[in-house]
């Protein structure tokens, strides 16, 4: 196989990801009544996929806030050369990833991470530039499910609850916003058996099963497809 570097996590990278991670810290105080349940479901390291769902911009600005790790994330390869958002990007996302296609780059990243110990995030359900505030999940893109079965790597689900549309309806009142970030169990690794039609039926399952915990860690408006009652 061939071999991919790593993300390198430089000193000025190191210290451009404090001062955000101090600057999120700094918002969340002022912005919002943030909650964070389920601590103790954080392992002790990696190899680790940590799971997020994706309503607004305030997922990938807290995760890493509350996360004790060196997290390498996973982002659409454009956000990187966006005049302002991309400095940010940079800082913490280390993987570009071009969607709607296999990225077999982003993938051998990917998997060198976690072959090394490390913690990689992913949001399942991918961007929300496209559709706007949302709150509620949406089914994930595919290729979630694909790399996490690559590698032994346990998958921790962390579940953003009150961060979509909401937010501004307490902000236009002049009040912090509740947002409540539940940590779940980790789960797996998948293990994906078969080939052609039966394969793609297990990845399907598989992120299905992915979409389930964070469901499981959100209230069921919140859920969407994933409320488990038929809907």
């Amino acid at each position: 196989m061939t071999t991919t570097a790593l993300p390198r996590l430089t000193w000025s990278r190191r210290l451009r990801r404090r001062f955000l991670i101090l600057l999120a810290r700094l918002a969340a105080f002022c912005l919002l009544r943030f909650t964070v349940r389920g601590r103790e479901n954080l392992p002790a390291g990696g190899p680790l996929i940590v799971v997020v769902n994706h309503f607004s911009w305030i997922e990938p600005a807290l995760t890493p806030v509350v996360l004790p790790y060196n997290v390498e994330f996973l982002a659409a390869h454009n956000m990187f050369d966006h005049p302002w958002v991309g400095w940010i990007v940079r800082s913490y996302a280390g993987i570009p990833v071009h969607r709607g296609e296999v990225d077999r780059k982003a993938l051998r990243m990917s998997e060198a991470v976690l072959a090394n110990g490390g913690v990689l995030a992913i949001f399942p359900e991918g961007g929300v530039q496209s559709r706007g505030l949302r709150s509620a999940l949406i089914r994930p893109r595919p290729g979630v499910a694909f790399l996490a079965s690559q590698q032994p790597a346990r998958i921790l689900p962390l579940a953003f609850s009150g961060s979509g549309q909401e937010i501004f309806q307490y902000w236009k009142r002049l009040r912090r916003a509740p947002v409540t970030l539940t940590i779940g169990q980790p789960f797996g690794p998948l293990t994906i058996q078969g080939q052609g039609a039966a394969r793609r039926q297990a990845l399907d399952e598989a992120s299905r099963q992915i979409m389930e915990h964070l469901a499981a860690l959100l209230p069921p408006h919140e859920r969407g497809p994933f409320r488990g009652d038929g809907m």
